[in-house]
């Protein structure tokens, strides 16, 4: 996972020619997560006081996966409990007057 700014996670905090520096932090991904869309990309963040920089893993999905139109199928009507199921569920959403 490349990163999209710098290129070192650690680094020995002495300067000049002591100084080291080297990329040990890492992200790993699955390939499900690359084949899911959206923009993956892992930033490094300011240093804090360690020798090593915080890093974060920022995945922007395209668009939102979790609207999806209702689609109703008959079968469920002939399910024996499938009416009790919808009346509790709108009485918890719902208020009784109004």
């Amino acid at each position: 996972m490349p990163f999209c700014n710098g290129t070192f996670t650690w680094s020995n905090r002495r300067a000049g020619k002591h100084q080291i520096a080297s990329k040990l932090d890492r992200f790993l991904i699955s390939d499900n997560s690359v084949h899911l869309g959206g923009d993956i990309s892992a930033a490094i963040l300011a240093h804090t006081g360690s020798d090593h920089w915080p890093i974060a893993l920022q995945w922007q999905r395209l668009g939102d996966l979790t609207k999806r139109p209702f689609r109703f199928e008959g079968f469920w009507l002939s399910h024996p409990t499938f009416k009790d199921f919808v009346k509790t569920i709108w009485a918890s959403f719902f208020p009784a007057e109004g």
